[in-house]
């Protein structure tokens, strides 16, 4: 499209610069062969190799497919982070706004003083403001109460807290069922 342009506006020395500095690149690959000669036909729109791209169909159907080419690709790359400036401005202006709305409502609840009753509210942060130690300081929490149960559970296995090891009579009687109901049986000694 370039040299083409470049030929139907008569700029014959940016075809020329177009060669020079890209025939050790192009210079190897057969699509181009023919293109070598383009500097050096007259009126190559009417050279059967050339007359194609000449013709106002090829130009918009390249202009189309370029377009829908660079559409799919931005479609499908994520946004660099200055185009998201806007969009965090807005969101952190809202927040302030929210915070002031809060500072103001707060100072009205302490100015009122004992007149009402103030319950706190423990409010989570939302999860884009959770940093990894966070996260980290969470899950060793849990290890510790994990590691403390699994303690508890070896320290009692051998006392008669277990529900296998270490049971016992009560006052040498034993329970016996009777239609649904425990009913204690005397224990016979056989002397």
């Amino acid at each position: 499209m370039y040299l083409i342009n470049a030929v139907a506006n008569s700029k014959t020395d940016k075809v020329m610069e177009f060669f020079v500095k890209l025939t050790p690149d192009l210079q190897n690959q057969t699509e181009w062969k023919d293109w070598f000669v383009l500097p050096y036909i007259k009126n190559p729109e009417e050279n059967p190799t050339f007359s194609l791209h000449f013709t106002k169909q090829w130009q918009d159907t390249l202009l189309v497919s370029l377009h829908n080419f660079l559409a799919s690709i931005f479609q499908y790359m994520p946004l660099p982070t200055l185009l998201n400036y806007e969009e965090d401005a807005n969101r952190i202006n809202k927040l302030e706004q929210r915070n002031e709305s809060l500072k103001n409502r707060l100072t009205l609840l302490i100015d009122r003083g004992s007149e009402s009753s103030v319950t706190p509210v423990q409010v989570e942060p939302p999860p884009h403001l959770l940093d990894d130690f966070y996260i980290i300081a969470q899950e060793n929490n849990i290890g510790d109460t994990q590691a403390k149960s699994l303690k508890n559970l070896i320290r009692n296995m051998g006392t008669a807290s277990s529900p296998i090891l270490g049971r016992k009579d009560n006052a040498g009687t034993r329970k016996r069922t009777v239609s649904g109901k425990n009913v204690k049986a005397p224990h016979f000694n056989e002397s």
